[in-house]
This record gives structure tokens, sequence and C-alpha cells, in this order.
């Protein structure tokens, strides 16, 4: 496989996640464009951060000779740098598009404890959800309630309706909160409900601090990094606004 200095290399040295990386890479690289590629179980014999970055090198190669990758996986680690449309979650005899935690998949299918189960698009929508609820006082109400992201605005719908028409979930109850970019119109019945304002709510939050900066700096500079960097803070802010396009990005 290699050298270094005077001492040779061979695959009877390596560890088996390694020989397996070696023989994919190889492989890839001598296809031809437009190549389907299947992969069972990604994440066999690979230290996460070794599988994260062999991500990586599927994703410049895909795009190098043109390539679709399909693989399968249990880690969390490996579905981590992909976007949610690359991503489809497998229960009960269905595929779903969206990027899920494995939490929210058992909930799905009806494990569940609390009475009161949330279903939210991605985890920025749960942090403010919980955030609103504090900030409400409403810590009985945190307490009776799981709150979970599932990938999105059909998820969100597709989740509640199911999780509600299940038989498996008597006495149980499951509210489907999406976010404020979401047409009134499409809140139809008392299952669903939106969050504050009429953006994403990374835009809603972003333009919030925006419009607010002056009286809040001080106490966003403590939470941040310190008293002292209020000017510090104020720059980011502006930089960032400039930079990113993506609300998403934020």
């Amino acid at each position: 496989m290699g050298t270094k200095d005077s001492i040779r290399y061979s695959e009877f040295h390596f560890g088996a996640g390694e020989s397996s990386i070696a023989r994919l890479v190889y492989e890839l690289e001598r296809l031809q464009e437009n190549a389907l590629v299947l992969i069972e179980e990604i994440e066999n014999g690979l230290h996460p951060i070794a599988l994260n970055r062999f991500i990586d090198y599927l994703f410049d190669v895909a795009k190098r000779k043109k390539l679709q990758i399909i693989f399968t996986t249990h880690s969390p680690y490996a579905i981590e740098p992909l976007p949610p449309e690359a991503i489809w979650c497998c229960y009960d005899g269905n595929a779903v598009q969206g990027k899920m935690d494995i939490e929210s998949v058992r909930v799905i299918l009806g494990n569940v404890e609390k009475k009161i189960v949330v279903f939210v698009e991605d985890d920025f929508a749960k942090d403010l959800l919980l955030a609103i609820l504090r900030y409400s006082n409403n810590f009985n109400l945190i307490d009776a309630i799981e709150i979970y992201a599932v990938g999105g605005y059909g998820n969100v719908k597709r989740f509640t309706k199911g999780f509600n028409e299940n038989p498996a979930n008597t006495g149980k109850r499951a509210i489907g909160v999406l976010d404020g970019d979401v047409e009134a119109e499409l809140v139809v019945n008392d299952q669903f409900a939106k969050l504050p304002g009429d953006k994403t709510p990374e835009l809603e939050v972003w333009e919030k601090v925006r419009e607010n900066l002056e009286e809040i700096i001080a106490k966003l500079a403590i939470k941040l990094l310190s008293i002292d960097k209020q000017n510090f803070v104020k720059d980011a802010i502006e930089k960032v606004n400039i930079e990113t396009k993506e609300p998403h990005l934020l």
C-alpha cells in the first residue's frame, strides 16, 4: 500500500475499517461516469471522525464522476453531513424523507411515555419552542410533553396525523408545530399550531436581535463572551448578516 522512510505498509497492518475504505476508494476511482453505487452499513469498522471524512470524500467523488451513491446506515454520524432531502428513513414498512434522530423514530412507532408529543421541523424550532415555554413560565407543560424534530413540514403533518390515528396511542395526543413561514390556511385544525411570525424561525429570531441590538447588546455579549466584547459581537453580527443569504445557516 505504501512506504514511510524505510518501513513498508500493507493491508496486514490495517484495521478492518481502514482496509474497507482503501478498497472502496480504489473501486470508486476506477468507476466510469454516471455509475450507481450501493454501500451497505457504511459505518462498519469506522471511527465517527473517519466516517465523517469518508462521507466528505463521497460528496467529492460523486461530483467529479457524476455518480449516484446510496448507502444504508444505523449511525447518526453518517447522515450528519447530508442535507435533509438526501436522507430517507425506513420504519414499519414506510419510507419518509428528512433528517430524524432515533428518538423521533421511536415515537413514530408509538414507544412514548408522555401523554403529549410535539413534532417540529428541526432542532432550531425545538429550541425556540422550549425557550417560549420557559419564558412564559410553563414549566409544568415542559415536564408533560416531549418535543421531536422530524425533518421538515411534510413530516410534521404526516407524523402528527399518523400518531393521532394510531390505535396504539389511545390516551395520548400529538401536536404539530409548524414554522412561521407556513401559510396560515395549512394549519387547519386543533392538531397543528405555528411558531410566531411569518418567516423561518432562524430569520424571525435573527431580525428581532438586529432590530433590538442596541438594547440587548450588553446582555448578548455577556452570554456569548464577556461584557467588554460588545463591539466585537456587533461587528460579527453585521458581518454574518452581509455574508449569509441562507436563513438556516444563520
